[in-house]
C-alpha cells in the first residue's frame, strides 16, 4: 500500500507519512529534514522498468542516463546509505548500478533523506539516505502480472521485463512473493579506435612497426549503456505470535549479467607480442569487451514486541552478500597475438562484499508530545578481493549507540534532536549530532531548520589492499609497508560532513474544484572534510589518502499546481554550487542544475497523460576543470489507460526523448528516442 496519506500520489505534502528520517512513522509536515517521497503513482506514470530510470524522471537528485550513479545534493554515490525496508543492501565500493538492479515491480514507494543521517544509520551516511519500501503482505489472496517492453527508435536497444507477484494471508500470517526478469540490449554508437602501440616509452602506429598483425584502426559499436540480463526473487513473511509480538522474515536473490564494449583510452592494454629485444608490447585506444557477473543474497529477520502501552522493543538482523566477477577482454584478440580470447583478459576482478547488521532499538512514547528512541547497532563487514597479492580477506566492525528525542514543544512546534557514538575496528571513533525544528505558522505554511553531521570510516580496501590495477600499477593500502617501493604506513582519517538546511513549505488553496498550489523551497550548505581518494604515493605506487575538502551549496524547489479540468503542473529543481575548498575548482560529475518539469492531464477518469521535460546543467568530467559535458534537456511522453470494463487491467505507453535531442559532448545525455509499452493485471 502507498505511504499513508499518499492517495494515488495526489496528496498534499503535509499528509505523507515517512519513516526514514526518524526510524519511526512521522508525517512529513512534522519532519525537520529536507526530503522527498516518490509515490507509487509517480513511479507508475514514468513507465520505468528499474528504479534508476524512475528516479531520473521524478526526483530532484542526479541520476545519469547510464544509471550507474545516484547523487544526493552533489554528494558521491558512495556517500549515501541505501536501504530496502530499512535494511542495508551491500554492493561494490562505489555503489555503482545499485538502483539499476532494483525492478520497479518490487517498489511501493521511495524515501529520500537529503543530508547526513549518521545519527540513526552510522557510517556511510555522509550525504543522505535512500529507503526503498517494497510491497507488504496483505490479508486475502491477490496476484499481479506485469510486463514492460521497449525499443530504441532505430530498432536497437530493446528491453523486456516481465514479473509476477503473489500474496496471501489472514489476520495472523501473511506472505508475499515477487519474481521477475529483465533483459536489456546495449545502447551503442559506432566509434573508431585509432591504435597506438607502446614499446617501452615509444608510441607508434601499427603500420609504422610493419611486423605486426595489428591494424591502425578498428570500427566498434561502442556501448554507452551496458546490456543486462537480470533475474530477481523476493519473499516476505509476517506472523503475529500474539497481540503484542510480531515476527518477520525477508529474503531476496538477485542475478545480474552485464556486457559492455568500449575503447580503452586511458590505460595501455597488454598484447601477446614482443619486439626484437623481447619487450612486451601494449596498445592504447584498444577496443575491449567487459563482462560482469554479479550475484546478491539478502536475508533479514525481525521481532517486534509491544512490551507495554508506551514501550516497544524491536530487534532485527540483516545479512547482505554481493559477489562480482569481472573480466575485460581485447576485441581483436587474434590480431594482438592471443591464441584464445580468454588469454587476452587483462582486467580480472573477483570481489565479495558482505554486511551483517544487528539492530536493537527501544521506543518509549509516554504521551503524544514525546517519543524517546534508544538503539544499539553493530555492523560486521567483510571484503574479499581474490586478486590481492596478500591476505584476500579484510574484516571491519562498527558498533554505535544512539539516542533520539522527538518532542512536540507546542501544538505547532516540533523539536527533534539526537546523538550517536560509534566505535570501530580501525581505532577511528566518532560522535555525530543532529537537531531540527519545524514550526507550522498556519495549517498551510511551515518553516523548518535542520543541522546534521555525517561520517564514514575508510573502506577496508583503503587500509589493506595489495594488488595491481589493470594498467599494472601497484596499489597499496595505507597500512601496507613495502620497502621495495619506499611505501611506509600512513594514517587515514574518517570522512566527515556537516549540513545546515533551511526550508519553507505550504499549500495555497485554489477554487472549489482545484486544490491549488503546493510548494517547498529550501537552501542548504554542506561541508565535507578529509574525503578519501586513490592517489600517487611517494614512490612508484598508488595509495589512498585524505586529499579533498569540499563545499556544496544549493537551492531546491518543489512546486505543484492543480488546475481545473484535471490538469496538473509540477516542477522539481535543484541548483548546486559544488567546489573544492582548497582549489575553488568545481567538483567533477556534479551538474550545476537538475530539474524535472511536468504537465499532467487526465481527460477521462480512465486515461492519464504525462509530459515531462527533464534537464541537466553543465558538469565537469575532470578535476582540472578542462573538460565538461554540455547542458541538455529531454522531453518524455507517457500514458496510462485503465479500460472501464477491466478495472484490474492497466495499459502503459510512452516515448522517452520525444524530440530525439542530441548532445555533442556526451552520449549519456543522448540515448535516442525510446518507445515503451507495458501492462499490469491484478486478480
Amino acid at each position: 500500500m502507498p505511504p499513508p496519506g499518499a492517495e494515488g500520489g495526489t496528496a498534499r505534502l503535509p499528509e505523507l507519512t515517512v519513516t526514514a528520517p526518524t526510524r519511526s512513522p512521522r508525517t512529513l509536515s512534522r519532519s525537520t529534514v529536507g526530503m522527498q517521497v516518490v509515490t507509487p503513482e509517480q513511479i507508475r506514470r514514468t513507465g520505468a522498468s528499474t528504479l534508476d530510470e524512475a528516479l531520473m524522471k521524478i526526483a530532484g537528485i542526479y541520476v545519469p542516463a547510464d544509471g550507474d550513479r545516484v547523487s544526493i545534493r552533489g554528494a558521491r554515490t558512495q556517500d549515501a546509505v541505501f536501504l530496502v525496508n530499512g535494511r542495508r543492501i551491500t554492493g561494490t565500493s562505489g555503489r555503482g548500478d545499485a538502483f539499476s538492479r532494483i525492478p520497479v515491480q518490487q517498489v511501493e514507494w521511495v524515501e529520500i533523506v537529503k543530508g547526513p543521517g549518521s545519527v540513526l544509520y552510522g557510517s556511510d551516511a555522509l550525504g543522505g539516505v535512500i529507503n526503498v519500501v517494497t510491497r507488504s503482505p496483505q490479508e486475502g489472496f491477490s496476484a499481479a502480472l506485469d510486463v514492460n517492453a521497449g525499443l530504441n527508435g532505430v530498432a536497437e536497444g530493446g528491453l523486456l521485463a516481465p514479473s509476477a507477484t503473489f500474496s496471501a494471508g489472514d489476520r495472523d500470517t501473511r506472505w508475499r512473493i515477487t519474481a521477475g526478469a529483465l533483459s536489456r540490449d546495449a545502447h551503442s554508437e559506432e566509434a573508431l579506435a585509432r591504435i597506438r602501440v607502446k614499446t617501452g616509452e615509444t608510441l607508434q602506429t601499427p603500420s609504422q612497426l610493419g611486423n605486426t598483425g595489428i591494424r591502425d584502426t578498428y570500427s566498434l559499436e561502442e556501448d554507452h549503456r551496458a546490456s543486462a540480463d537480470q533475474h530477481h526473487l523476493q519473499a516476505h513473511l509476517e506472523h503475529w505470535v500474539s497481540d503484542r509480538v510480531r515476527v518477520g522474515l525477508e529474503a531476496g536473490l538477485l542475478g545480474d549479467d552485464r556486457e559492455r564494449r568500449f575503447i580503452q583510452t586511458d590505460l595501455p592494454v597488454p598484447t601477446a607480442e614482443t619486439d626484437e629485444e623481447g619487450r612486451l608490447r601494449s596498445t592504447l585506444n584498444t577496443p575491449v569487451r567487459q563482462v560482469e557477473d554479479s550475484r546478491r543474497r539478502d536475508l533479514s529477520a525481525r521481532v517486534d514486541w509491544m512490551a507495554g502501552e508506551a514501550l516497544e522493543l524491536s530487534y532485527r538482523v540483516d545479512r547482505s552478500r554481493f559477489r562480482m566477477d569481472r573480466h575485460v577482454y581485447v576485441v581483436p584478440w587474434q590480431d594482438m597475438g592471443f591464441a584464445r580470447q580468454s588469454d587476452s583478459d587483462f582486467g580480472t576482478r573477483r570481489v565479495t562484499f558482505t554486511d551483517e547488521t544487528h539492530d536493537l532499538m527501544a521506543t518509549w512514547s509516554p504521551g503524544p508530545d514525546h517519543r524517546l528512541q534508544v538503539g544499539v547497532q553493530h555492523l560486521d563487514r567483510e571484503y574479499e578481493d581474490r586478486a590481492q597479492a596478500r591476505d584476500p580477506v579484510t574484516r571491519q566492525w562498527l558498533t554505535g549507540v544512539f539516542v533520539q528525542h522527538q518532542w512536540a514543544v507546542t501544538p505547532h512546534t516540533d523539536l527533534i534532536y539526537g546523538v550517536r557514538h560509534d566505535d570501530t575496528s580501525e581505532a577511528v571513533d566518532n560522535t555525530a549530532l543532529q537537531a531540527g525544528v519545524v514550526h507550522r505558522l498556519t495549517p498551510g505554511l511551515r518553516l523548518r531548520a535542520h543541522y546534521a553531521e555525517g561520517f564514514k570510516i575508510p573502506e577496508a580496501r583503503s587500509y589493506t589492499v595489495y594488488t595491481r590495477d589493470p594498467r599494472g600499477r601497484l596499489v597499496l593500502g595505507s597500512d601496507v609497508v613495502e620497502p621495495a617501493v619506499g611505501k611506509q604506513a600512513h594514517e587515514l582519517d574518517p570522512e566527515r560532513s556537516r549540513t545546515l538546511d533551511l526550508g519553507i513549505s505550504g499549500h495555497v488553496a485554489g477554487a472549489a474544484r482545484a486544490p491549488g498550489l503546493t510548494y517547498e523551497v529550501g537552501v542548504f550548505e554542506t561541508r565535507y572534510d578529509d574525503l578519501i581518494a586513490k592517489t600517487r604515493g611517494d614512490g612508484d605506487y598508488l595509495t589512498f589518502k585524505n586529499i579533498q575538502d569540499a563545499r556544496i551549496r544549493g537551492l531546491e524547489t518543489v512546486l505543484r499546481l492543480d488546475l481545473p479540468h484535471r490538469v496538473r503542473l509540477g516542477l522539481n529543481a535543484t541548483w548546486l554550487e559544488a567546489v573544492d575548498r582548497e582549489t575553488d575548482r568545481e567538483l567533477t560529475q556534479t551538474p550545476d542544475f537538475i530539474g524535472v518539469a511536468r504537465l499532467g492531464w487526465a481527460p477521462t477518469p480512465h486515461l492519464d497523460l504525462d509530459l515531462r521535460l527533464r534537464g541537466q546543467g553543465e558538469r565537469y568530467v575532470d578535476a582540472a576543470n578542462t573538460e565538461r559535458d554540455q547542458a541538455y534537456a529531454l522531453m518524455d511522453l507517457a500514458a496510462v489507460y485503465r479500460p472501464p470494463r477491466w478495472q484490474d487491467l492497466s495499459l502503459r505507453a510512452g516515448i522517452d526523448n520525444l524530440m530525439d535531442r542530441g548532445n555533442d559532448t556526451s552520449l549519456y545525455a543522448d540515448p535516442g528516442r525510446f518507445f515503451r509499452v507495458g501492462a499490469r493485471y491484478r486478480f
